[in-house]
């Protein structure tokens, strides 16, 4: 990842962009929660410690987002827990109407990478 400083937004100098941060998002689901879930559009969040607030988007939930995960904008870190990932797809479960879930799976192509198809909805 490079290292190089980029601007938010507001204007603010940052070490990680939005893209990257969705990323990582994106690459931490697939690895540790379910390829079910994706990282939607970051949002930053200015404060003593900037963060980019990446929604955790649901496919064909009721409300398409099923929580959120902050990354620092600085350091690139995901500001997760031990207990984030069952917290996230918990939530995911509540948002996500039973009769829809089989669908979820349709989301990655035969033998593709979930981290790509991911990216594919956005470009």
């Amino acid at each position: 990842m490079s290292r190089k400083k980029r601007e938010t937004p507001e204007g603010q100098r940052v070490s990680v962009d939005a893209r990257t941060a969705r990323r990582k998002v994106s690459a931490w689901l697939v690895r540790d929660v379910g390829n079910l879930l994706m990282g939607g559009e970051p949002e930053y969040v200015a404060g003593e410690r900037p963060v980019w607030r990446v929604p955790v988007v649901a496919p064909h939930s009721r409300q398409g987002r099923a929580t959120f995960v902050d990354v620092d904008a600085q350091t690139g870190d995901l500001l997760v827990t031990d207990d984030t990932p069952q917290k996230v797809l918990a939530y995911a479960m509540h948002v996500v109407p039973a009769e829809k879930l089989d669908k979820l799976t349709g989301l990655v192509t035969v033998g593709g990478d979930a981290l790509a198809d991911s990216e594919a909805l956005y470009d």
